[in-house]
């Protein structure tokens, strides 16, 4: 789920699509089809565009609820996020991170992880890409313009990254 800066939330069902909620009416305002299964789901700061992903990757803009990138070799598998201008996608693909520019739908590079990755944020410089994999508890920092990793720390539980990715919150349900 994720709230738009029109206050609507979008929803990603386990049908084929994502509904947008009024959320006090409580009432469905629109929903955008999808022809596959959707397991996650990002929208940009400013609201303009959204990434659906599971078995491959679809990018929307929602002013014209046209599709900008359709992908289904890109991944999706668990996570999906997309830069704050919406021109680049970070997907993931079983033990793999792929990198497309949305405008051109190539894939800009693929990062190899050593574990199944289930979540990503881009810094909002557009600049870092930070990961998670299933069985380690690392997250990794990279530079999306080189795919090279910069850093990683130990961070149980989930995250966010905010400022010009400078700063990572972290969250769980462990006490350490």
């Amino acid at each position: 789920m994720h709230f738009l800066p029109n206050g609507l939330l979008a929803i990603a069902g386990l049908d084929t699509g994502i509904q947008l909620v009024d959320v006090p009416s409580k009432k469905i305002v629109d929903h955008i089809k999808h022809e596959r299964w959707i397991s996650a789901l990002d929208v940009t700061q400013d609201g303009r565009f959204l990434a659906m992903g599971k078995a491959g990757v679809r990018v929307v803009d929602l002013s014209t609820r046209k599709t900008r990138l359709d992908s289904a070799a890109a991944g999706g598998d668990e996570d999906v996020v997309l830069s704050d201008d919406g021109k680049t996608l970070a997907a993931t693909h079983g033990d793999n991170i792929v990198i497309l520019d949305v405008d051109s739908g190539q894939i800009r590079r693929t990062i190899a992880q050593k574990n199944r990755v289930l979540t990503l944020g881009i810094s909002p410089d557009g600049k870092r890409l930070v990961s998670s994999a299933a069985s380690e508890g690392t997250r990794r920092f990279w530079d999306l313009s080189t795919g090279r990793e910069i850093s990683s720390m130990m961070v149980v539980g989930t995250f966010l990254m905010a400022g010009k990715g400078q700063t990572l919150f972290g969250a769980s349900d462990r006490t350490w």
